[in-house]
């Protein structure tokens, strides 16, 4: 019961972000396609930081300085993910 609560306080807090503006300076992460920022092949959905208009548009916000931990786990997690889609590659198709 807990974890449903978890992902349903999840999926509020993402309609939130979308129907109101980020604050100005702020991001908030969201799962979006990749237009190549930060090394991440485009297209591939990935989580980045990003901006909301509060309109239902949003911009990836660009040239953070990321430390060597964070491009590691971006690394790390571009990986994976093309990975993943290389195993259900059959199903898209």
């Amino acid at each position: 019961a807990s974890s449903a609560a978890s992902a349903a306080n999840a999926a509020l807090e993402h309609i939130r972000d979308w129907t109101r503006p980020t604050p100005e300076g702020d991001f908030i992460p969201m799962a979006v396609p990749s237009t190549g920022a930060y090394g991440v092949e485009e297209g591939l959905i990935f989580s980045y930081p990003v901006r909301v208009s509060g309109e239902g548009n949003y911009e990836i916000v660009e040239n953070l300085e990321l430390n060597d931990f964070a491009k590691a786990k971006v690394q790390t997690t571009k990986e994976e993910l093309l990975s993943e889609r290389e195993v259900v590659a059959d199903l898209l198709g």
